[in-house]
């Protein structure tokens, strides 16, 4: 994120459901300048090529786990706050604990649009005042 105050937070979404990407975009584009794709591989590649300031990743990805997906976001962006979003009684129900415990914010779906933005325009307040720190704790948790 630029020093220009005007300027709208980097956000990438990682989420493989059409119509609940169109829902986030529609509704956090007025927040935020953002990427929305569907593979976890192509979210990946973007953040090579241009990293953003706060990501959202589904754990239900259809090219690569999930998990495996949220283990190389942290081990290679481990400053860049992550929300992860699931769907209740999916496959990853068991990796919770653990998940909880790399993200900044573990949401179950559907997801409240408004809870979603409040929690990534606070993850971009505190990053911008910390910039050197690691994530910390997960601060919510819907599940």
């Amino acid at each position: 994120m630029g020093s220009d105050p005007t300027c709208k937070p980097k956000l990438l979404i990682i989420e493989p459901d059409l119509e609940t990407r169109q829902a986030m975009e529609s509704f956090l584009s007025k927040s935020f300048e953002l990427a929305a794709l569907g593979k976890g591989t192509d979210g990946l590649r973007l953040m090579e090529d241009a990293p953003v300031d706060v990501a959202i990743l589904d754990l239900s990805l259809p090219d690569r786990l999930g998990i495996s997906v949220l283990a190389e976001f942290r081990n290679r962006w481990p400053k860049c706050p992550l929300v992860c979003t699931y769907e209740c009684g999916d496959r990853h129900q068991r990796l919770l604990p653990m998940v909880r415990q790399v993200v900044d914010f573990l949401l179950v779906k559907p997801v409240d649009l408004e809870r979603l933005e409040e929690a990534l325009l606070h993850l971009v307040q505190r990053r911008a005042a910390h910039p050197d720190s690691v994530s910390d704790e997960p601060e919510g948790d819907e599940s």
